[in-house]
């Protein structure tokens, strides 16, 4: 349904400002027809025609991220962090490529600088726990656990970061049961698509740990959440999928 209204809005196009059709050509692009150089042409000039806007630079910086062109990334969120410095998008993508760069100072210093902002954007707070965990620090790895406990669309992204640090550590029975409670705090919350995701992050470890039958029924309960209305309820997916494993 999304790639339809791209693909509407993308004919339409000529109907709206300059700015507009620059931002619908890279959306249709990137999500469309996948074309992700033709995407950064667009961004690229779309940069340049308006060099206060800060939204090119930060998808910008996505898509060479997509490419593992991190050096790239890195300055284009610079650029979109100098331009909007109170975006919690703009710092959390900023976070993202210090952390997977290795720059595990710079990405405290951004976190630390989203958090005088009072920004709480959820990426941040994955990639400070990614980075505590990396670095041993057990105290504000609890912390970011601490911080999204109980909290709808938040509680599921550090549950299922908590469950890959428990398989890290061989325990495997604990991982399955936080990636549960991921998935339900996601279901729970309304994002079935997340909680989708949560349960195929598990399947991704039962295949690591040689239980493929295991990850088939994850995968398995994961395409209830995308199956069509007309067929069934959803409750009756769940439950016809999810009998497997729990």
């Amino acid at each position: 349904m999304a790639k339809e209204g791209y693909q509407k809005a993308y004919d339409l196009r000529s109907r709206v400002s300059a700015r507009e059709q620059f931002a619908i050509s890279a959306y249709y692009y990137n999500d469309v027809t996948g074309e992700l150089d033709k995407a950064d042409q667009t961004y690229q000039l779309y940069a340049r025609a308006y060099p206060q806007n800060w939204v090119p630079h930060n998808n910008l910086g996505g898509n060479y991220a997509a490419l593992g062109k991190w050096d790239d990334a890195l300055a284009e969120a610079h650029e979109a962090v100098h331009l909007n410095p109170d975006s919690g998008i703009a710092l959390g993508e900023l976070m993202e490529y210090e952390a997977r760069m290795g720059h595990y100072q710079e990405a405290k210093a951004t976190y630390q600088q989203a958090a005088s902002k009072s920004l709480d954007y959820s990426d941040l707070h994955y990639f400070r726990y990614a980075v505590a965990f990396l670095e041993g620090d057990t105290a504000e790895m609890q912390r970011q656990r601490d911080w999204a406990a109980g909290k709808p669309g938040r509680e599921d992204v550090l549950l299922s970061t908590q469950s890959d640090t428990e398989a890290y550590a061989g325990q495997l029975a604990k991982a399955r049961e936080l990636s549960r409670r991921a998935t339900d705090s996601a279901h729970n919350a309304g994002e079935n698509e997340t909680a989708a995701k949560r349960q195929l992050n598990d399947a991704i470890r039962e295949v690591e740990f040689g239980y493929p039958q295991l990850a088939r029924d994850e995968v398995a309960s994961a395409l209830c959440w995308h199956a069509p209305a007309t067929s069934t309820t959803l409750k009756e997916w769940q439950t016809n999928s999810r009998s497997k494993i729990l």
